[in-house]
């Protein structure tokens, strides 16, 4: 029996309130805003590229913009996901539990790596195309007796499928480009005695600002910020609908050799988690 998704949904049960709850709430509070925004906002006043709006203006922006917002908050709770999953087994002694099961220690670890990296995407995704499907027909509605019809008519399924289209592509790329990353905090996480958070912010600030004091450069911060948030996935933003669209495909990432060294690298660092948690007990 393959046991990866029972560990995937393990996971969801044990940290519910992180990778389900709050997602959720955030599309709750979404479609509050677009009900009021749909209330008051005269949509005859908005300009998109210099052009009256459109519907295809409308729908893109909205799901574009929600769904990077959502993706911001789902990777803050991956983040901290990383740092305590496999330390709070130590702590709450949940680990002796499992090393008792048929499940080995490297299934357990790339289970961990997984959620993080695929399964929380994921369901982003899943909320967000069916949020933004229920906020655009409620701001749509709302704004209908008060916009022109050409405002609330021209719009384009093409596109928006192209949009969600790249998204799912995203999720796997962008898999790989934060791979490493995930994987030195799995590697924090199964080594350190206490205070994951701590362990994992610290040697990368102590390099940062010891290179700044020794040598007046910011190299590795540059680095780092480059690999954690200034992805840059092709050209440059162009204009109207198509422009926004073109601007979430991830896939000329895969022309970068830093994608793949960092893949190897995190092939070798999940390696070394693995074999620390093989070594670990409750202590």
């Amino acid at each position: 029996m393959n046991v990866m998704p029972i560990l995937i949904r393990r996971e969801f049960w044990e940290h519910r309130m992180m990778l389900v709850m709050a997602p959720l709430a955030l599309c709750v509070i979404y479609l509050v805003l677009c009900v009021l925004a749909g209330a008051k906002i005269d949509v005859n006043i908005l300009q998109f590229d210099s052009q009256p709006p459109t519907s295809a203006a409308y729908l893109v922006v909205m799901h574009t913009a929600f769904t990077i917002l959502l993706y911001l908050l789902m990777a803050v709770v991956a983040f901290f996901y990383l740092c305590d999953c496999l330390y709070a087994e130590r702590k709450d002694r949940s680990i002796l539990f499992w090393k008792s099961m048929p499940v080995s220690d490297a299934a357990t670890v790339l289970s961990k790596l997984l959620v993080a990296l695929i399964a929380i995407p994921v369901v982003v995704f899943v909320l967000s195309f069916l949020t933004n499907i229920v906020a655009f027909g409620v701001f749509k509605a709302l704004v209908h007796a008060r916009a022109a019809p050409s405002v609330v008519s021209d719009w384009t399924v093409g596109g928006w499928l192209r949009l969600n289209g790249y998204l799912i592509v995203d999720i796997l790329v962008l898999a790989l480009w934060f791979a490493p990353v995930a994987a030195y905090q799995l590697l924090i996480s199964a080594a350190v005695p206490r205070a994951p958070f701590v362990f994992t912010v610290l040697p990368p600030l102590a390099l940062v600002f010891g290179e700044r004091l020794f040598f007046g450069t910011w190299n590795i911060g540059l680095f780092l910020g480059h690999r954690l948030g200034s992805v840059q996935f092709g050209p440059r933003m162009g204009h109207g609908v198509e422009g926004v669209i073109d601007a979430v495909n991830a896939l000329p990432l895969l022309q970068r050799p830093e994608l793949w060294i960092g893949a190897v690298l995190a092939a070798a660092l999940i390696v070394v988690t693995i074999r620390i948690r093989r070594h670990r007990d409750d202590s």
